[in-house]
């Protein structure tokens, strides 16, 4: 026993290394379409997993090893955002955590929900949900950041500058749609409203305004 005592102080050091740098292993499912297509739902998905293995937080098993897993299994991850489902593809996969979450779309404002989902416990550990009115380009970045947020932790430069000169923008294309129609309201009374989009409002004062005019 003597000749192994200056050799334990370098196993429990090694030990005490590994422990720190271990990461828990997670794979993302398809977040579920709703009123979207499966086709995009399928590429926000894979956005959003390309990133947060960008936070290298965990151990991430790939698309194509999680689809073979499946395919062999028979298993249909098509519709899985429920946490039984997500507990069965989690022991199937063999990881510790799994990730799940849908994608809505209601006229033009789109909502995703995230929910990281303990496989041996069977319960959410986190959700986020992220609401986005825009163009395509801006969800995807918003789908960047859910991947950084859902994880606490602070997103890249990259996707922070982007996302102020998007909200730098939004504020000044609200700013140019009310002085349009403010000063439209100005010349012609109604064509301000049907500016703004208030289009029934704005042929009710043009109406109004051509009636005045025809009668005098």
């Amino acid at each position: 026993m003597p000749k192994y005592r200056f050799i334990l102080p370098f196993i429990f050091l090694a030990s005490f290394l590994l422990g720190r740098n271990s990461k828990y292993s997670i794979a993302v499912l398809d977040f579920v379409p709703q009123g979207v297509t499966p086709g995009l739902a399928g590429t926000l998905t894979d956005h959003f997993a390309v990133e947060l293995n960008n936070t290298n937080a965990m151990r991430m098993v790939n698309k194509s090893r999680m689809l073979r897993i499946f395919n062999d299994k028979g298993f249909e991850q098509t519709g899985c955002d429920s946490i039984d489902c997500a507990v069965i593809a989690g022991y199937m996969l063999g990881v510790e955590q799994m990730i799940i979450g849908s994608i809505w779309k209601l006229g033009y404002t789109y909502t995703i929900d995230a929910h990281i989902i303990s496989v041996q416990y069977g319960k959410t550990l986190k959700s986020k949900r992220v609401t986005y009115e825009g163009e395509m380009d801006g969800l995807l970045e918003q789908v960047k950041l859910l991947a950084w947020n859902i994880l606490d932790k602070e997103p890249p430069e990259r996707l922070t500058l982007k996302e102020q000169m998007r909200s730098q923008e939004v504020i000044i294309q609200e700013s140019k749609t009310k002085n349009g129609a403010m000063i439209r309201s100005l010349v012609v009374p109604g064509l301000g409203q049907y500016y703004s989009g208030s289009k029934i409002s704005g042929y009710s004062f043009i109406g109004a305004e051509l009636v005045l005019i025809l009668s005098s």
